[in-house]
């Protein structure tokens, strides 16, 4: 058995256990991520992180791993335990000083994004995309 296999724990947001949810827009400014995503009624969440490490927006063809996260009923939101990710940047010295860095990902429809962070993001949710 791989002792380095992920391990996905649920991370419980508005959209966790919507039926479908869509990747909108990304905006990065001003040192902030925000994430547009819409579910399949309509709603919007706009996903704000204050403080951020890296991030990457992938197609989902590629992170199959995350391809049961439904089934497994984790929703669209979750972290990731033992992961390469925060791995592969712990040398970096702004991580080195991070004891609580998570590997927080959600996963949509079409896109997943995955990003290292100290802190939760803030969700809003509206019937309405911002006009950014």
């Amino acid at each position: 058995m791989n002792k380095n296999k992920i391990k996905l724990h649920r991370w419980q947001t508005d959209f966790s256990d919507v039926a479908e949810l869509y990747f909108e827009k990304l905006i990065n400014e001003d040192c902030n991520l925000s994430l547009l995503f819409k579910d399949g009624n309509g709603l919007c969440y706009t996903i704000q992180f204050k403080t951020i490490g890296p991030y990457m927006v992938v197609d989902e063809a590629y992170r199959s791993e995350y391809w049961q996260n439904k089934e497994l009923g984790l929703g669209w939101s979750f972290e990731v335990a033992n992961s390469a990710f925060i791995n592969y940047f712990a040398h970096e010295s702004l991580l080195e000083r991070q004891a609580n860095i998570r590997h927080l990902v959600i996963a949509s429809m079409d896109v997943i994004f995955e990003v290292l962070a100290v802190e939760y993001p803030l969700v809003f949710v509206s019937e309405e995309l911002e006009s950014k």
